[in-house]
């Protein structure tokens, strides 16, 4: 059938990948009951935590976006609500919507002023 011919060859081809792209040769370990490969880049960047905020947050449903607000506004408690919206794919308005309903479940609140504030979970 064909099928054994390209048994055991994955490892060759993915180390192949990586030399064609210029990029460090992955580590392949044997560990307890299973296999590991660790993949290395010299070219991380700040857009990376950019990148998996758009990935993650990009299609954020309505029931997900207190929780995901809420992570926001831990990371960041000096985060504006247009930087909220921008991360969010949202419109301020509907940002608005839900800080509105998080202060109204204590969920959230607001320390200091408008400008020069920042926001606080309440657990």
């Amino acid at each position: 059938m064909g099928l054994i011919e390209k048994y055991g060859s994955g490892i060759q081809r993915i180390v192949s990948y990586f030399e064609e792209a210029k990029l460090p040769s992955p580590e392949f370990r044997n560990i307890s009951d299973g296999f590991m490969v660790t993949v290395f880049s010299d070219n991380v960047t700040k857009d990376v935590t950019k990148d998996v905020t758009k990935d993650v947050t990009k299609d954020v449903t309505k029931e997900e976006r207190g929780s995901v607000i809420i992570r926001l506004l831990n990371e960041k408690p000096g985060i504006t609500t247009d930087e909220m919206a921008e991360k969010l794919k949202l419109t301020r308005r509907t940002i608005l919507r839900e800080i509105e309903n998080l202060k109204k479940h204590n969920k959230i609140r607001r320390i200091g002023g408008r400008k020069e504030g920042r926001w606080e979970t309440i657990k």
